[in-house]
């Protein structure tokens, strides 16, 4: 008998604590619930007209520039092309007659391999299950061109 009164006070605690909790969550959440509750049309509207006009923003102000080493009026032209083939998508710029990958991004169902990043040419692979495309790219006078080749 004593067991079945042990249970019988351990349900009844277990029920008393669960329903002050409830109480609890009740009381607070419904102070809480009032005060940010959901606003119709017609009270958003009347919350807005009564602000007033919002003041007008102020023009963007030009970002500093910091003065960079080395550069001058007569600084080399960067001068930057894009190619897209099927297999993806690749630019590189010519500096000084120097040549630069600055990306190389394979389309959907090809992976890519960078062979060469420059300074004297660009190289990249993709590839496919079917299909193999090489891009490489050169300056020419001061000017990135290309070549593509494919192994259908």
């Amino acid at each position: 008998m004593v067991p079945g009164l042990v249970v019988l006070a351990w349900a009844l605690a277990v029920a008393a604590a669960t329903t002050l909790a409830w109480l609890a969550v009740v009381t607070i959440g419904g102070e809480h619930s009032r005060e940010a509750g959901v606003l119709t049309r017609a009270e958003v509207s009347a919350a807005l007209a009564a602000q007033g006009p919002l003041p007008s923003p102020a023009p963007p102000s030009p970002a500093p520039r910091a003065p960079t080493v080395g550069s001058s009026p007569d600084a080399p032209t960067a001068v930057a092309r894009t190619w897209e083939t099927d297999a993806g998508r690749v630019a590189a710029e010519c500096v000084a007659g120097e040549i630069a990958l600055l990306y190389a991004t394979p389309s959907d169902g090809w992976s890519v391999d960078v062979r060469d990043t420059g300074p004297e040419r660009v190289k990249v692979e993709f590839s496919s299950d079917e299909d193999d495309v090489v891009l490489s790219a050169r300056c020419s006078d001061g000017v990135p061109e290309h070549h593509v080749r494919s192994n259908d």
